[in-house]
């Protein structure tokens, strides 16, 4: 149990804050522009390409949308963040040094590279978006549903949040 809310604290407020700044820059940009009586949001329903959505857009709210632009991409999107950062993490500590990168250059190696990285990104992906399938083979059913809930209600908070302080900047 005590391995589920330590998931659900993570994840959770990770889920708040990116919930929070993608809803709010979303609105703000008009992307989402009507949030309604039931707490779904709206696509714009303007006259608006999707080549003028795009370069009106960031790459957070382009990958967040990638995901679907909902809670199930904003848990993906965060889950993506958490291994980035854990990838991150490793190439940092398996570090070894600038002479092994140098004396090991070649057009191998660089091609190496381009499709580890391509790999590795494609992977990230996949476990990203298959969120649900981790925490069903990780935690019993009850303890799934409350890290659904939680984090449901504190998307939701977000979003609520997000649309309440876009209204006010537009007003002032």
């Amino acid at each position: 149990m005590k391995d589920i809310v330590w998931e659900i604290a993570l994840i959770g407020s990770m889920v708040f804050v990116s919930s929070l700044l993608l809803h709010y820059l979303a609105y703000r940009k008009g992307l989402l522009s009507v949030w309604n009586e039931d707490g779904e949001d709206q696509v714009q329903s303007e006259e608006v390409t999707d080549e003028q959505r795009e370069s009106e857009s960031n790459p957070l709210i382009q990958k967040w949308l990638a995901f679907g632009g909902g809670y199930y991409g904003i848990i993906a999107f965060v889950k993506l963040l958490i291994i980035e950062f854990r990838q991150l993490q490793d190439l940092v500590n398996n570090w070894q040094g600038v002479e092994a990168l140098a004396g090991s250059v070649n057009l191998n190696s660089i091609i190496g590279l381009i499709v580890s990285a391509f790999s590795s990104q494609f992977q990230a992906f996949a476990e990203a978006i298959s969120w649900p399938a981790h925490y069903i083979s990780t935690y019993p059913v009850p303890q799934c549903a409350v890290f659904i809930i939680a984090t449901y209600l504190l998307y939701k908070g977000a979003q609520n949040l997000a649309w309440v302080r876009s209204r006010r900047a537009a007003v002032q």
